[in-house]
């Protein structure tokens, strides 16, 4: 038998992975906040709450309600709240959530896909699709010694750098083609664009590295050396987003 404080501990997780405060989910779902937090503390869940908190955010509200059911994709939900929170902030870029000025510096999405392959970096303006917002401050912490007409921004798919870079998340890279030391770098090897982290070897050979250890590691020699290209190291990924 569930109990209230299992159905609040569930609430309070998908509160959580979307990234939400209590005033924050409260208004989204129209509720009050004083509810939010007694629904998370000392008030049964609603039925009719939990069946448009499960309509809002696709989870099972067998789930919500009992526990029963089948659980939330965190994974899905967490990479949708990224997005969300970088589209509201594409278009309302003067202001946080709470209200506070907040100054974004823009860098230019390009329409190519790293981990999978899937095409080459061609003329920029031809394809770039849009302009993800970097948050100022995340801006003068880790991008500003780097020319800022160098980044670029990619969608990431597959899993072969997880858990450190996830399918859906952005990054963004400094297109400067150099090799600065051991990272994790854009590489284009071949047809195919990678994220991969770079280790040089003591014969000057370069390992491709796999975060995600059911991926073998690849070597680069000099006999690569024409069909392989560092395009730029990675500086931010979107599921480290801090506001």
């Amino acid at each position: 038998m569930t109990t209230l404080a299992d159905s609040a501990q569930r609430l309070r997780s998908l509160r959580k992975t979307v990234d939400l405060s209590q005033a924050e989910f409260a208004k989204k779902i129209g509720i009050s906040q004083r509810k939010m937090s007694r629904i998370e503390t000392t008030q049964d869940l609603d039925r009719s709450t939990a069946r448009l908190i499960a309509h809002l955010f696709s989870v099972s509200e067998k789930w919500l309600m009992s526990g029963d059911g089948e659980e939330p994709n965190w994974e899905k939900l967490a990479n949708a709240a990224v997005r969300e929170t970088l589209q509201n902030l594409a278009s309302s870029p003067d202001y946080r959530s709470d209200g506070r000025p907040i100054t974004s510096v823009p860098v230019p999405i390009f329409d190519a896909v790293p981990n999978m392959g899937g095409g080459n970096i061609v003329e920029q303006d031809e394809i770039i699709t849009g302009q993800l917002p970097i948050p100022y401050n995340i801006y003068q912490s880790g991008f500003r010694r780097f020319d800022q007409t160098k980044l670029a921004a990619f969608c990431a798919e597959g899993d072969s750098m997880s858990p450190t870079i996830s399918s859906g998340d952005y990054v963004v890279v400094t297109m400067d083609q150099q090799f600065r030391g051991d990272g994790i770098y854009l590489v284009q090897l071949y047809e195919s664009l990678l994220i991969k982290r770079l280790q040089r070897q003591l014969d000057n050979t370069i390992l491709l590295i796999s975060d995600n250890q059911q991926y073998r590691e690849q070597t680069v020699t000099e006999a690569d050396e024409n069909a392989f290209k560092v395009l730029g190291r990675l500086l931010w990924v979107s599921h480290m987003l801090s506001y």
